[in-house]
């Protein structure tokens, strides 16, 4: 799905008197977990200020739409942006004539919501991005021993046998068929659809969580 400007009979007066006079629908996971996709951001578009940290929208030559991004510094070549929840900076800086305005707030099931910017905001992207570092690391790590024991049937069983007193199995009649729901401690771990073939399971519950025969 695309992102995409509003028209700005959409945005809310009080908004639209305090100067954001543009909306953005957005939809993409490279903003996730600041931005999800349907929040509506509303834009300052006569913004002449920007610095590091800001979120801003701007016309991508290579994307044909609008992008959001944080601006993480700024060179004489133009404003270079990454998206939060993305591993690299974009590879072209933004350049003033691409330049739509700089998000100051979003609308989040008609909550308005000011978005963290400048100093603040950098600090928080930096804190993400370090954290998703972290975490793929960890995976890294640990990715040798997880593949083994999901690969080793014994242990599987021992760890089944250790756990199945916390998995509830429930059946349940929907209009696509049966769905296999599997909670552990009543969260939804797993969900198995016969009709189909389609079993789901997050992980790392799949280490103990039997795999239905015939399951894709």
């Amino acid at each position: 799905m695309s992102n995409s400007l509003l028209n700005p009979k959409f945005i809310p007066e009080a908004v639209y008197q305090a100067g954001l006079t543009r909306g953005f629908l957005y939809n993409g996971p490279s903003m996730v977990p600041t931005f999800h996709p349907g929040y509506l951001l509303y834009i300052r578009p006569d913004a002449s200020d920007i610095s590091p940290g800001d979120v801003i929208v701007f016309d991508n030559p290579s994307e044909n739409i609008p992008t959001v991004h944080r601006v993480v510094s700024i060179s004489n070549r133009g404003l270079i942006t990454r998206g939060d929840n993305n591993r690299l900076c974009d590879p072209s800086p933004v350049l003033p004539d691409h330049l739509i305005g700089r998000v100051e707030m979003l609308e989040d099931q008609g909550r308005l919501i000011p978005v963290a910017s400048g100093r603040r905001g950098l600090w928080l992207a930096q804190f993400g991005w370090r954290a998703r570092w972290t975490g793929r690391q960890l995976r890294r790590f640990f990715w040798r021993p997880y593949n083994f024991i999901r690969n080793c049937a014994p242990i599987r069983q021992i760890l089944h046998r250790w756990f199945s007193p916390y998995l509830k199995v429930m059946h349940l009649n929907t209009p696509d068929g049966l769905l296999v729901k599997t909670t552990f401690q009543d969260r939804t771990v797993a969900l198995w659809k016969p009709q189909q073939g389609q079993f789901e399971c997050r992980k790392p519950y799949d280490l103990f969580v039997p795999r239905p025969d015939g399951a894709q």
